[in-house]
């Protein structure tokens, strides 16, 4: 990944965001279909939670990033 080597920032567990793309990939390209043509419904609980998972996601790294360019000078 980009950041450790750059930065030498190790990235929380992001395995959770490779499911978060493909949802908002059936979405978003697909037209609420899977790849395989099925018909797809989220709840809404599920799509706040992905939003949250990756808000808090992107906030931990950026503050990362922030502390370690900072630092640094």
């Amino acid at each position: 990944m980009l950041f450790e080597p750059l930065f030498g920032i190790k990235l929380s567990d992001y395995e959770y965001l490779e499911n978060a793309f493909d949802i908002r990939n059936n979405f978003a390209h697909r037209y609420y279909t899977s790849k395989f043509g099925e018909v797809l419904v989220i709840k809404d609980e599920t799509l706040v939670e992905l939003v949250q998972k990756v808000n808090k996601f992107v906030y931990e790294l950026f503050n990362k990033v922030i502390k370690t360019v900072y630092e640094s000078q």
